[in-house]
């Protein structure tokens, strides 16, 4: 609270020091002042129960990375040096970035901690639509990146190309944009949070931005409409402009289930797991999920918990879209027939004006098990 004082006695003197060399009228400074006030007691009343820091998290049995990130970004600046910084700083298993065109990172060198750098792309095909790569080389896996921002509403607006891919399960979908989530809110409470809550506290912003979009109904629908298993997935899309690597990554983290005894953990490893639907995507400034397994076996879906969720957490189970289940801890739940994912959400609150409200932590698709017990 002192900080906060000080910053707001040098606010209040910089105001009265205007004021005696501009003739400002009164009720102009008055304004200020309470306006000065306001914002203070917003910033000092806000209260947020999840780390509001991402940082490393080795303990974690979770193999852990960041996906679709320009370390050369539209304006040909190479950024590669503070994008590895950020990789560094959360102790990443992998990191893929994706730059326009496929063009190399060219200063982006192997991190320090020793995560594998994968270096993938991201190019326009038919319609406008944005294709990402998560190696680049013979692979035929893509990932359709923020399908909505490029037009896509439904499958009429899809390729025969990617409706083939998507048929053979070579295409997977970005349902969470970090960058996209920012620039089009779902509604006045996430502005209202995001402009009061202001840039001083980035894991506030996030938060309040953090909420399902439209990919995710749309990802859903297309599913239902093909008969067809899509592969989920979320990605950053930094640039490294407005918004730093380092603020953005703990947004949207991928986390994949550890590789069997003797598996390394490669650049084909990495694709094959998010082929086969195992992702959950996490927003790390809400927390780090405890080890999940899930599986679909029959009519059953099982949730396993490694540990306990934290305070104002709860899983929701959803089926073919619509919530069927909610829950703290592991559970069998008799689900029925039809493609099931499972969101956490966290109760955060935003202080004594704005309140406590929910907002999505992670997603991830429940596979069909291979057997019966997890």
């Amino acid at each position: 609270m002192p900080r906060r004082a000080g910053v707001m006695n040098k606010t209040l003197d910089l105001l009265r020091s205007v004021s005696q060399r501009v003739r400002v009228p009164n009720w102009v400074y008055q304004t200020a002042i309470l306006v000065s006030l306001l914002w203070l007691l917003v910033w000092s009343s806000v209260g947020f129960s999840p780390a509001l820091e991402s940082g490393c998290r080795a303990e974690t049995p979770w193999v852990r990375g960041v996906y679709h990130f320009h370390p050369v970004a539209h304006d040909n600046r190479d950024r590669s040096t503070r994008a590895q910084a950020a990789v560094d700083s959360m102790c990443l298993d992998f990191a893929i970035s994706t730059n326009h065109g496929g063009i190399p990172a060219k200063l982006f060198k192997q991190p320090k901690q020793g995560s594998l750098l994968i270096e993938g792309a991201e190019w326009r095909v038919a319609k406008g639509h944005h294709h990402g790569q998560i190696e680049q080389g013979p692979s035929a896996f893509r990932v359709l990146n923020h399908p909505i921002w490029t037009g896509i509403t439904g499958v009429e607006s899809l390729t025969d190309e990617e409706l083939g891919m998507i048929k053979s399960g070579n295409l997977a979908m970005e349902v969470l944009n970090a960058t996209r989530l920012l620039k089009t809110p779902r509604n006045r409470s996430t502005v209202a949070a995001s402009l009061l809550v202001g840039p001083g506290d980035v894991g506030h912003f996030f938060a309040a931005l953090s909420e399902p979009g439209h990919d995710v109904d749309l990802w859903v629908a297309l599913q239902r409409e093909l008969d067809a298993t899509i592969p989920l997935m979320c990605g950053i899309d930094a640039h490294g402009d407005l918004s730093d690597y380092a603020e953005l990554f703990p947004v949207s983290v991928l986390y994949l289930p550890p590789p069997a005894e003797g598996q390394a953990i490669n650049a084909q490893w990495v694709e094959q797991e998010i082929a086969q639907n195992h992702v959950l995507c996490v927003n790390e400034y809400m927390g780090v999920v405890p080890y999940l397994r899930t599986g679909v076996c029959g009519e059953q879906v099982m949730l396993e918990f490694s540990g306990e969720l934290p305070a104002g957490s709860q899983w929701r189970l959803f089926r073919d879209g619509e919530q069927i289940e909610t829950g703290t801890g592991s559970a069998v739940v008799s689900g029925g027939v039809g493609r099931f994912h499972v969101e956490l959400w966290r109760r955060v609150d935003f202080g004594l004006i704005l309140g406590a409200h929910e907002r999505l932590w992670a997603i991830g698709a429940v596979p069909t098990s291979e057997s019966c017990e997890l």
